[in-house]
């Protein structure tokens, strides 16, 4: 056979083999040679990035600023007060209002309301200091200008002190923890000092109107459907507390001017329409409330000196143009008021000779002559006693002698004294 012949048929089947082989080892049906198994690596350490130069955050401004303290409606322009009264910092300067708020934005809470009235007290640094209301740290190197700028309102109603603060200056010994009138939380590190900054004491406080004596348990008459009822604010107050508001009137209350027995209905007598109106302050007031506060008088009204039957018109003899003066208790006394507390008479002695030709009484009756007055005749004048002193319906029988010459009754007649045996 011919070799150049035989050649290309070897060829041709070698690389029909090749192409067999190539086939069927990618259809999995010779096998391949084996994988190698994967070792475990240890994992990588992380390490910190490298910190970024020190310039590198110089120049980009901060992500968010310091909050506004205060309202930003109304005071969009940042500028008109943070270039002189409140300095931005060398680090803004040159921007604008429109970055202000781009990373300083508003709270959402207010400062906090101002917590005592604000006339005469302008100058805060007087209170606000190291002293006696310190200021947090945040606000140092803040002046009196910058005050009210944040601060805008002010609290609507701050209780007045209920007593005088005189004698009372140490609002610790009462308004404490565990005392008789506790402090609120938010008043927690106030000092004696502090007090009367806020709270004034402009509260006319009502005096006690009765004597404390035999009335210390107030709440005997004062309370709920009590004889007086306390006020909507004293609830929850103890007895405790009372006098420690309240003292005792400087004014001694009126004593009762009449007797008590029979006279228990007060407004039958004392009223707006009757005999003696009762001041406005005793409006609303009942019968049981009278004797709390007024006491009878130690001393009973005097008797009427004379008899009362003729002489009801009091006026004619006791007044300012009458001939006995009217004490100064007694002004503007009406004579239905006058029986009311002079309610009896003494037994006046009749004058045992007529008067109506005796005119001068004193002319007789003084120390020299007959009898001198009793002591509580002082200062009465002969127009005086026929007033009280009416002549008796027995008269002395006349003289049956001549007077002349006989001026000396005694010469004949002596008195005889009786004795007994």
């Amino acid at each position: 056979m011919n070799q150049r012949a035989v050649l290309p048929q070897i060829l041709f089947l070698l690389g029909t083999l090749v192409i067999a082989a190539v086939v069927l080892s990618g259809c999995g049906l010779l096998p391949g040679p084996a994988t190698p198994t994967p070792t475990a690596l240890p994992s990588p350490i992380p390490t910190q990035p490298p910190p970024p130069p020190a310039t590198a955050t110089a120049t980009l401004p901060a992500q968010v600023g310091p909050k506004v303290p205060h309202p930003t409606e109304g005071r969009e322009d940042c500028l008109a007060c943070h270039l002189s009264m409140w300095p931005v910092p060398a680090s803004h300067q040159d921007r604008t209002n429109r970055t202000c708020q781009t990373c300083h934005i508003s709270q959402t809470a207010n400062p906090p309301a101002i917590a005592h009235r604000v006339q005469g007290r302008d100058a805060c640094v007087t209170c606000h200091s190291d002293a006696l209301a310190p200021l947090p740290a945040d606000h140092s190197g803040r002046s009196e200008k910058t005050c009210r700028m944040c601060h805008t309102s002010v609290v609507d109603k701050i209780p007045a002190v209920a007593h005088d603060t005189q004698t009372k200056a140490t609002c610790t010994a009462c308004h404490a923890s565990g005392s008789i009138s506790p402090l609120p939380a938010s008043h927690q590190g106030r000092t004696d000092k502090m007090c009367t900054i806020c709270h004034e004491s402009a509260l006319a406080v009502p005096q006690i109107a009765h004597k404390v004596a035999g009335h210390e348990a107030c709440a005997t008459c004062h309370g709920d459907k009590k004889m007086a009822e306390l006020p909507a604010s004293h609830k929850d107050r103890t007895e405790n507390m009372c006098q420690i508001c309240h003292t005792p009137s400087n004014v001694a209350v009126p004593a009762i001017a009449h007797s008590t027995g029979g006279k228990t209905a007060c407004t039958g007598c004392h009223s707006g329409t009757k005999v003696v109106a009762l001041p406005a302050s005793h409006a609303n007031r009942g019968d049981g409330t009278c004797l709390a506060c007024h006491e009878p008088a130690a001393t009973p009204p005097p008797a009427l000196a004379h008899k009362l039957a003729g002489k009801e018109a009091c006026s004619t003899c006791h007044g300012p143009k009458g001939v006995i003066a009217l004490p100064a208790s007694h002004a503007n006394r009406t004579e239905p008021m006058c029986v009311m507390c002079h309610e009896s008479s003494v037994q006046v002695p009749e004058a045992p000779h007529t008067v109506s030709d005796k005119p001068t009484c004193t002319g007789c009756h003084s120390a020299k002559l007959l009898k001198a007055l009793p002591a509580s005749h002082a200062k009465r004048t002969d127009a005086m006693c026929v007033l009280c002193h009416d002549a008796a319906k027995a008269q002395p029988g006349t003289i049956p002698h001549t007077l002349d010459g006989r001026q000396d009754c005694m010469m004949c007649h002596v008195p005889q004294t009786a004795t007994k045996k």
